[in-house]
C-alpha cells in the first residue's frame, strides 16, 4: 500500500465513528417516521411546546454534524498532536491540503445528501437548499477555521458565524421579502465568491503554517487575545497565593470558545426578537420563521454541551488532566471546580443571556413577559445544566472533548430507549397473567385506591420531574466523580459499561413508575365496578320499599344478590357487612352532601334497569372493624339517570 494510501485509510478510520454518528439521525428520520416520532415526544413541552422539536434536531445533525465532520480532518491533528510530524515528512504542502480536503469532501458529501434528502421530503426544496449551500460554505471554510482556532471544537465555533449571517439573511427574508430575482443571483455571486475565498485561504494558511508543539501550545494560544483589555487579561492570570482561584480562572480561559459563540448567539435571539420569529408571539409563523428559530435554540445546546466538554476533554487530549491530579489539591475540589464552572457558564451563557434579549424585547413591545412563558424561568436553565451535566460525564468517561461530544447523543437516547423499554416491560406484564388485577382485588381496591389518590395529590408536576431525574443525576454525579480520577479506558465497551448503569436505573425507575400507574388505573376501574354493582342493588331495593318514606332499610350483601348480580369481588369486599339505606330529597351537590373533597368517587350514573331513579343515601358498616363507606345518589333530569358520590374512612 502506498504512503498515501495508508494516510487515507488512517484518516478513514479516525472519521468512521464520527461518520456514523452524523449519519445515524439522518438515517432514521428518513427511514422511520416513529423514530422521529419517539424523539420528539421524548423531550415536548420542556423548553416551550409550540416548537417544532423534529426540526430543531434534523438542523443540529445536518448544520452542527457536517461542520463537526469538516473541522475533524484537520482538527484531529491537533487533537493527537500529529501535524508537527505531517508537516516534516517529504510531502509537499500542496500535496497535503489537496489530501485533507478532498478527504473532508469525502466524509461531508455521503451525510449532505442524506440530510438535503431530509429537508426536501419533510420541510421543502427551499429550505432543502438552504441546508445545500450552508453545507458548502462550512466544509469550504474548514481548512482556515481550524487552523486559526487549532482545535476541532474551536473551528466549529468560527463556523458558526456563516451560519448567523444565514440567520440573519432569513430574517431579513421574512421581514422584507420576498426579494427579486435579480437579489438572489447577487447572493450567489457572493456566495460562490466567499467559498472560493475560503478554499484558497485554507490553501495559503496550511502552505504558510508553523507548528508550534508542546503541552501547553493548544491551550496558550487564544484567537484575538490581543483584543482583551488589559485588566481583564491581568485577572486571568495566576496569583501565588490563591490556588482555588486559580483554578477557575484555568477554566473560565479554556471556555474562551464559548465567549466568542455567545456573542453570536446573542445576536442571533436579537434578530429573532427584532423580527418578531418567536413561535410563542401572536400569529402562526411561517417556516422560515420556524427555520431561523430552530437555528437559534441549536446556538444554545451548543453553548451548554461545549460548557461540558470543553475544560476537561482539551486536558484530556493535553495530558494535562493526569499532571493536575498530583497538586495539592483535593482530587474532589478539581472535580466541583470544573462541574460548577462550567455549569455557570453554560447557565449564564446559553440561559442568561439570551432569557435577557426576550425580556428586553417584550417590554419594548409593552410586557416584559409577551415571548416568556413563566414555566421557562425553571425548565430552561434546568435543561441547560442537565445538558451541561451529561456533556460532562462524557467528558469523564471518555479521552478528548470531540469524542465526548459525539458520545452525547448516543448515550442520551440510550437512556431515553431504557426507559422505553421499562415502561413497555411494565404494560406487558399488567396486560398479561391478570397480575395487577390479581394483586389489586387481593389487596382492597377501595384502600388501594384512597392510598393512591393520596399520593398523587402530593405530587406536583416539579414533584415527578425530581422523581424521574434526581436518580439519574445523583448516579451520574457519584459516577462522573469516580471516572475524573482516572484517564479513561478510550474505548466504546468502556463507555458502554459505565452507561450500563444508568441505563438499568432509567429501566427500573420507567418500569416502577408504569406499574404504580397501572396499579392505579386498576384500583380505580375496579373500585367503580364495585360501587356500581352495589349502588344498582341498592336502588332496586329502595325503589320497591313499600314502608313509609323516611323508614331505613336494613340490608345485608344477601339481599343485594338476591335482586341484582353482584361479582365475586363484590361480595369478598362487602362480606359481612350491614347496609342502612334511607330515602333522601333531592340535593344539588352530592359531593359537598357527603362532606368530602376532591378524592370522593364521583361517577355520573344510570339508575337501575327499567326503574326511575330515586334519591337515597346508604352508610355501608364493615364487619371486624373494617373501614366504613358512606354513598349518595341524587337524580338528574328525567330521573333516568343521576350523580353517585361515595367516601370511605
Amino acid at each position: 500500500m502506498k504512503p498515501r494510501s495508508v494516510q487515507v485509510a488512517k484518516e478513514a478510520r479516525q472519521l468512521a465513528w464520527p461518520w456514523a454518528m452524523v449519519m445515524l439521525p439522518g438515517l432514521l428520520f428518513l427511514a422511520s417516521p416513529w423514530a422521529s416520532t419517539f424523539l420528539a415526544v421524548q423531550i415536548r413541552g420542556a423548553l416551550w411546546r409550540r416548537m417544532d422539536w423534529e426540526l430543531i434536531l434534523v438542523e443540529a445533525g445536518a448544520f452542527l454534524g457536517t461542520a463537526l465532520l469538516a473541522a475533524l480532518t484537520l482538527g484531529a491533528e491537533f487533537q493527537y498532536r500529529t501535524l508537527a510530524l505531517r508537516l516534516a515528512q517529504p510531502v509537499e504542502r500542496h500535496e497535503l491540503w489537496r489530501q485533507k480536503f478532498l478527504v473532508t469532501i469525502a466524509a461531508v458529501a455521503p451525510p449532505a445528501m442524506i440530510y438535503v434528502l431530509v429537508f426536501d421530503m419533510r420541510f421543502g426544496r427551499p429550505f432543502a437548499v438552504m441546508a445545500a449551500v450552508w453545507i458548502v460554505v462550512i466544509t469550504a471554510s474548514a481548512i482556515p477555521a481550524t487552523l486559526l482556532a487549532r482545535s476541532t471544537l474551536g473551528a466549529l465555533a468560527l463556523m458558526c458565524f456563516p451560519q448567523g449571517a444565514v440567520q440573519a439573511g432569513w430574517a431579513l427574508s421574512e421581514k422584507y421579502g420576498p426579494f427579486p430575482q435579480a437579489f438572489w443571483w447577487a447572493v450567489a455571486v457572493v456566495v460562490v465568491a466567499y467559498v472560493a475565498a475560503m478554499i484558497w485561504l485554507g490553501r495559503r494558511m496550511l502552505v504558510r503554517f508553523q507548528a508550534v508543539e508542546g503541552m501547553q501550545a493548544g491551550e496558550a494560544f487564544v484567537p484575538g487575545a490581543h483584543l482583551v483589555p488589559e485588566f481583564v487579561a491581568a485577572w486571568f492570570r495566576c496569583r501565588p497565593t490563591q490556588p482555588l482561584a486559580n483554578l477557575v480562572r484555568r477554566e473560565l480561559r479554556l471556555l474562551r470558545t464559548l465567549w466568542m459563540l455567545s456573542l453570536l448567539s446573542v445576536v442571533a435571539w436579537i434578530f429573532v426578537v427584532a423580527f418578531r420569529l418567536m413561535p410563542l408571539g401572536p400569529g402562526r409563523q411561517s417556516w422560515r420563521a420556524e427555520v431561523v428559530f430552530g437555528l437559534t435554540v441549536i446556538f444554545s445546546f451548543l453553548i451548554a454541551v461545549l460548557a461540558g466538554v470543553l475544560s476537561l476533554g482539551e486536558d484530556k487530549s493535553w495530558g494535562t488532566h493526569s499532571w493536575h491530579m498530583t497538586l495539592p489539591v483535593s482530587i474532589s475540589v478539581q472535580w466541583l471546580v470544573k462541574l460548577g464552572t462550567a455549569a455557570f457558564t453554560s447557565v449564564m451563557c446559553a440561559f442568561a443571556l439570551p432569557m435577557s434579549v426576550l425580556l428586553v424585547g417584550g417590554w419594548l413591545r409593552g410586557s416584559p413577559w409577551l415571548y416568556v412563558h413563566h414555566e421557562l424561568l425553571w425548565t430552561w436553565p434546568l435543561e441547560v445544566a442537565l445538558s451541561t451535566f451529561t456533556a460532562f460525564w462524557c467528558a469523564c468517561a471518555v479521552k478528548g472533548a470531540v469524542r465526548a461530544t459525539l458520545w452525547l447523543a448516543p448515550v442520551v437516547i440510550g437512556v431515553l430507549f431504557a426507559g422505553e423499554a421499562g415502561a413497555w416491560l411494565a404494560d406487558f406484564i399488567g396486560s398479561h397473567g391478570g397480575l395487577v388485577e390479581g394483586a389489586v382485588a387481593k389487596l382492597d381496591p377501595i384502600t388501594l385506591n384512597r392510598v393512591f389518590a393520596y399520593i398523587w395529590s402530593s405530587l406536583t408536576p416539579a414533584g415527578l420531574l425530581a422523581l424521574a431525574l434526581v436518580p439519574l443525576f445523583a448516579l451520574g454525579l457519584m459516577q462522573s466523580r469516580r471516572l475524573f480520577r482516572a484517564e479513561g479506558d478510550d474505548t466504546k465497551l468502556h463507555v458502554v459499561r459505565c452507561a450500563t448503569p444508568l441505563l438499568a436505573l432509567n429501566l427500573a425507575g420507567a418500569f416502577a413508575g408504569s406499574l404504580f400507574m397501572a396499579f392505579s388505573i386498576e384500583a380505580v376501574r375496579q373500585e367503580d365496578a364495585i360501587l356500581r354493582e352495589t349502588h344498582v342493588a341498592i336502588e332496586i331495593l329502595h325503589s320497591a320499599n313499600t314502608r313509609p318514606a323516611a323508614a331505613p332499610q336494613q340490608l345485608t350483601v344477601n339481599d343485594l344478590a338476591r335482586v341484582a348480580p353482584l361479582s365475586d369481588q363484590t361480595r369478598r369486599w362487602l362480606g359481612d357487612a350491614s347496609i342502612i339505606a334511607v330515602p333522601e330529597p333531592f340535593a344539588a351537590n352530592t359531593n359537598t352532601a357527603l362532606g368530602c373533597g376532591w378524592w370522593c368517587y364521583w361517577q355520573f350514573l344510570p339508575g337501575a334497569p327499567g326503574r326511575t331513579a330515586v334519591p337515597y343515601s346508604a352508610v355501608i358498616r364493615m364487619a371486624g372493624g373494617g373501614h366504613n363507606c358512606s354513598m349518595r345518589f341524587t337524580p338528574v333530569g328525567d330521573a333516568r339517570y343521576g350523580t353517585l358520590g361515595a367516601m370511605c374512612d
